[in-house]
């Protein structure tokens, strides 16, 4: 295997010879930023990857609103990709969804990604005298909604009987839950269900607390699906790739 890697502007090329098509049967062709908890929104606190996989030859990844460090050929443990490299933002690139692409031989795969905007309100608090409301629990998904998973909003309420209300979320399933939540200060809390049809970017949580609100932006990131990319090349009896959208 041999790896020449090519920085020019925001494209990142990497030549991959001497593999047999065998040896990728079943091999699925994919581009993301980032992953797990965080895959498809950019951190701003953290460091950033763009990870891929492709089979053929020079295969090309880029975005107009990042900037590209050195392409690392190999394989990441415990996930689909062999190809990574460090990415940071453009200057001057606000909050938005934007799209990172790789050409991969016949097949344009991309991955739309989520540059949220700053938060509007403070974290959550543990003064039981001051509401507060945030999605989720862990360092890895508060504020970002989890596709497949149980999404919580917790908020902390001083009368406790706290309300949530997201224009793209809906609450209670099957009910609110009041008293210690056991999740720091909150004393409300109710699974939140992503609405149909809505897409990446930045929304707003509310927690209604008499004549209080308090208010957070979270994230919902592109959702991962799975395509054939038209004039893909067929391996092992035809693979798919894995797309975001």
């Amino acid at each position: 295997m041999f790896l020449k890697s090519v920085l020019a502007g925001a494209a990142v090329v990497v030549g991959l010879v001497g593999l047999a098509p065998a040896a990728f049967a079943g091999y699925h062709e994919t581009v993301q930023l980032n992953s797990g908890a965080t895959a498809n929104v950019y951190q701003s606190t953290a460091p950033n990857k763009v990870f891929g996989a492709c089979e053929t030859v020079d295969p090309k990844i880029s975005s107009p609103v990042l900037e590209f460090g050195e392409l690392h050929e190999e394989v990441v443990p415990g996930t689909p990709f062999d190809l990574w490299a460090t990415v940071t933002l453009k200057p001057g690139v606000g909050p938005g969804t934007y799209r990172v692409t790789m050409t991969c031989g016949n097949s344009y795969i991309g991955a739309d990604f989520t540059v949220p905007g700053p938060s509007t309100t403070t974290p959550p608090t543990k003064d039981p005298s001051l509401p507060s409301v945030w999605l989720n629990d862990t360092a890895a998904t508060t504020g970002v909604y989890q596709y497949g998973k149980q999404n919580t909003a917790f908020g902390n309420c001083p009368d406790g009987r706290g309300v949530f209300d997201s224009p793209v979320l809906t609450f209670g399933a099957p009910n609110y839950g009041y008293g210690n939540a056991g999740h720091g200060s909150a004393n409300v809390s109710a699974n939140a269900t992503l609405k149909s049809g809505v897409g990446p970017g930045r929304y707003v949580l509310v927690m209604n607390c008499g004549d209080k609100q308090a208010r957070v932006d979270f994230t919902v990131p592109a959702k991962q699906v799975t395509k054939t990319p038209v004039g893909a090349p067929q391996t092992g009896g035809g693979g798919t790739a894995t797309l975001f959208e």
